[in-house]
């Protein structure tokens, strides 16, 4: 039970004083629009490693406690409908707690893209962006990109980790492998560790507020500004991959792109 993933249905009062400690601004210009009881949400609790999104599809906890699809037969259908505006792509949600880890895998390797900390907004406003390559990226609880600077592929030192902790894989060879193994020992239920990350989501009814309601308009400014900020590297990535490429081309580096 104490790594169980669970969801809850709350209202905006229960989770203020949690969103204030880490978003003022959201949590201020929800407050003001007082959304009072009318406007559900749900808080979902991941144990460290699980998969919130597993290549483009969310994940959410069951009755029994396991992380399926959002889609899944033994999700409600009054969930369902709740982020049905979304796909079964995350929908609209803020970290309230540690972290997660936004990466894609290729050949069994996994590279980093993000690492959104409390605080921080995920998923889409708008779920009719075409653009959005929504197969392709993964999101964990926790940090992803994790190794360890001691030897944890020592094949004798590994055999003390197998015993003491019941891990089946092998030393690890890369990188890559190691969070595997980071993931198993944290888990051990003689480790107690504890670690939970927890995730606000913003249900079909919020975002029908958000798009239709005058009133909410700076609620839409904010998630939309939030995006803006968040693009700033990338919409400037163009000039200076151009830069890089004038000073390669001065210096006659290669390879030049």
């Amino acid at each position: 039970m104490l790594h169980k993933p669970i969801i809850e249905k709350l209202i905006w009062d229960e989770v203020f004083q949690d969103v204030l400690a880490v978003n003022p601004e959201l949590a201020y210009i929800v407050h003001i629009l007082d959304p009072g009881n009318a406007l559900p949400l749900y808080r979902v609790r991941y144990p460290y490693g699980s998969l919130i999104v597993n290549e483009g599809t969310f994940y959410i906890p069951n009755p029994k406690g396991e992380l399926v699809p959002v889609g899944d037969c033994s999700i409600s259908s009054e969930i369902q409908e709740a982020f049905g505006y979304s796909g079964d792509r995350i929908p609209l949600g803020i970290v309230l707690n540690k972290n997660v880890e936004s990466f894609f895998n290729i050949e069994g390797s996994s590279f980093p893209w993000s690492l959104n900390e409390a605080g921080s907004v995920l998923g889409k406003l708008d779920p009719t962006d075409k653009h959005y390559p929504a197969r392709v990226f993964t999101i964990s609880a926790g940090a992803r990109s994790l190794f360890s600077i001691p030897n944890i592929g020592d094949a004798t030192l590994h055999k003390n980790l197998k015993r003491d902790f019941n891990i089946q894989e092998p030393p690890p060879k890369n990188l890559f492998e190691q969070w595997n193994i980071f993931n198993k020992v944290l888990l051990h239920p003689e480790v107690k560790s504890g670690w939970i990350t927890e995730l606000i989501f913003f249900p079909v009814e919020w975002v029908k507020k958000i798009y239709h309601d005058k009133a909410w308009k700076q609620l839409q400014f904010y998630f939309l500004s939030y995006a803006w900020r968040q693009t700033g590297f990338f919409r400037n990535k163009l000039l200076c991959d151009f830069a890089l490429s004038y000073i390669q081309h001065e210096r006659n580096l290669k390879p030049n792109p």
